[in-house]
């Protein structure tokens, strides 16, 4: 699957012009919306948000609902996650990294750390959709950049 690139655009409006036609949910990293000043995404109606910091194992329990998109935004567990969400329910995922430090916009495999401490791989998709916003990553710390 080829991957739609989309450079310099902003991500709150490009989700709030999403959410007017499709049920989203965004899962975030809440480091990059405290550091990015990007708490308005959200409150955006139509969107459904879960942070990056719910354990693997109780994912699908929280995602109760089926969506049209998954989400993803900030680092490695914001994006792997909406991954593995889109995966699962079979709707495109959306990748909008605020660190190029990591591939993982880049790959169909997501990694986690299972109950008994050892990271684990499992298929996922790869993101349909990667959204760069310049103003995201040129708001992120130097040490996470390339």
């Amino acid at each position: 699957m080829e991957q739609n690139i989309i450079y310099d655009v902003s991500c709150i409006d490009y989700i709030r012009n999403m959410s007017k036609e499709k049920s989203i949910v965004l899962i975030y990293s809440p480091t990059t919306i405290e550091k990015c000043s990007l708490q308005e995404i959200l409150d955006i109606e139509g969107v459904e948000t879960m942070s990056s910091h719910v354990p693997f194992p109780s994912l699908l329990f929280e995602c109760n609902k089926h969506y049209d998109v998954s989400i993803g935004i900030g680092g490695g567990a914001a994006i792997d996650r909406a991954k593995y969400i889109a995966y699962q329910q079979v709707i495109p995922c959306i990748a909008i990294p605020s660190i190029l430090s990591t591939n993982v916009f880049a790959r169909n495999k997501v990694a986690y750390i299972d109950k008994n401490n050892i990271k684990t791989t499992i298929d996922s998709i790869l993101p349909e959709t990667v959204i760069f916003d310049n103003r995201l990553i040129s708001e992120v710390a130097d040490r996470y950049s390339i």
